[in-house]
């Protein structure tokens, strides 16, 4: 989750800063990976923009040998607790992993018509339009804007997208201190 990778960004700088090394941080986010919806992707598309993050090169999920993931991606289980036994969603079809990339490269014009399509389809045209809270602009010709800035909320202010997503108790991430000290005597 995002929390997660805060809460892990939080330990890195930390950590860092205490070992006196200047070092950076680079996301590494894949499209169409087991269990990730178009809302995980959505949600995470609006992270990218609020964060300030324009990737260029986006990595699609392919199934490999001998990984949980590939075996998620055959089974469709979620296989981070096998107890469950609890079914996930698996984005297959070229059109649905184009969708997931698309999200993660929303600043991009060549997706801007699938991700305007898709958004319709999501119910969350509030998220088509011209100011900074919107992720992707309205199609040429269609959601012209009032002279008020009203009309359907493709390009007002009002149902802009907030801030989603609940605190994350740390013990759910799985990261913590690191396992070697690079600290000599």
């Amino acid at each position: 989750s995002i929390e997660c990778y805060h809460e892990f960004e939080g330990l890195f700088r930390n950590y860092s800063a205490q070992a006196g090394k200047e070092q950076y941080m680079i996301p590494y986010f894949i499209a169409g990976h087991p269990g990730s919806t178009d809302n995980d992707m959505l949600n995470l598309a609006l992270w990218l923009k609020r964060n300030k993050f324009r990737p260029d090169q986006v990595q699609a999920f392919y199934p490999t040998p001998l990984t949980l993931a590939s075996t998620s991606y055959a089974t469709g289980l979620d296989l981070n607790d096998p107890k469950l036994n609890k079914r996930i969603y698996i984005p297959k079809g070229e059109k649905q992993r184009r969708i997931q990339k698309a999200f993660m490269r929303y600043h991009s014009p060549e997706n801007q018509k699938l991700l305007v399509e898709t958004l319709i389809t999501m119910g969350r045209k509030d998220l088509i339009g011209f100011s900074k809270h919107h992720l992707v602009k309205p199609l040429k010709g269609e959601f012209p804007p009032s002279k008020k800035g009203g009309g359907d909320g493709a390009t007002s202010r009002k149902g802009a997208p907030s801030k989603q997503g609940g605190k994350i108790k740390p013990s759910q991430c799985k990261v913590g201190k690191p396992r070697h000290s690079s600290k000599r005597k």
